[in-house]
């Protein structure tokens, strides 16, 4: 029969469902599998991004804007924020790391604890209109063991050296230990030259009971342990502060820098038990 000859079917007719032919299902396999893929790929973000929510923001006052970026979002904390710059110039901030079950805060806005949990404490210095920072740390007096100290260029740094690939000017000082040294490990580009990173350091610096002092600044670090000991590094391959240029970040590098006590600075296991007892934290211009 011609197709015009056809008798059009009544719409309002009920019709039997048609079956998908085969071939019109291998059409849409492709878009299942990656239909697949996405949800499975959701719910692992999710979860990943989750568990690190737990372990790092354990205070629900802390948002992420003010925690350091989990290894798996790469959001690059700035250094320009939305507060009102400290014009004094010198800023002072004393912590009691010890002090449990208290909600530990800093009264000046470039300094931010990012972190405080019976004797952890991590902290966030915004140096863009103070390039130095001088810790006082004193220690228990109990015999020196684990990762007492850590002051690092990322946020992501994790000890020894490196920060997971998030920033190229990811250079790092930790203190502790047996040996109870300071080690000092460059940035990224610090490979061309030594593949350790390491650019120096002390051992036998950390007196129990005592109190050391590190300072940063641009390409800088010093130490004092107020007892004979002391010793500085000024290297480009040290904590870049003046907006040098950063190759994994794919511009120029923000003036924050971090430090934790009786941790590291990124999530981890790598901890110390009451190690460091309090630290002085101060600002300068010069």
């Amino acid at each position: 029969m011609d197709e015009s000859q056809k008798t059009p079917p009544d719409k309002y007719a009920p019709t039997a469902p048609k079956k998908a032919s085969p071939a019109k299902s291998m059409e849409l396999m492709p878009y299942v599998i990656l239909l697949g893929i996405a949800v499975v790929a959701g719910v692992y973000t999710y979860f990943d991004g989750a568990q690190w929510e737990k372990s790092v923001l354990k205070k629900p006052e802390l948002s992420l804007r003010e925690i350091q970026t989990p290894p798996s979002i790469p959001v690059i904390a700035e250094a320009e924020e939305d507060y009102v710059p400290s014009t004094a110039p010198m800023l002072e901030e004393e912590f009691d790391v010890t002090a449990r079950g208290s909600k530990v805060q800093s009264r000046i806005p470039e300094i931010r604890v990012l972190f405080k949990e019976g004797d952890k404490l991590l902290l966030r210095l915004n140096m863009a209109h103070y390039p130095k920072a001088r810790f006082d740390i004193t220690f228990s007096k109990q015999p020196i063991d684990g990762w007492c100290a850590h002051i690092g260029d990322s946020p992501s740094n994790d000890g020894w050296r490196g920060d997971r690939m998030q920033f190229s000017n990811d250079a790092e000082v930790h203190m502790g230990g047996k040996s109870r040294n300071i080690t000092v490990y460059g940035n990224d580009y610090t490979q061309s030259k030594d593949p350790n990173a390491r650019l120096g350091g002390e051992s036998d610096l950390i007196n129990p009971g005592g109190t050391t002092t590190v300072t940063v600044g641009n390409g800088y670090v010093s130490w004092d342990n107020h007892a004979g000991k002391k010793g500085e590094i000024k290297s480009e391959y040290l904590f870049a502060l003046e907006g040098q240029y950063d190759a994994e970040r794919k511009g120029p590098n923000d003036k924050i820098i971090y430090a934790s006590f009786n941790r590291v600075i990124a999530p981890s296991d790598r901890e110390a038990d009451g190690c460091v007892s309090r630290v002085k934290v101060t600002l300068a211009k010069k």
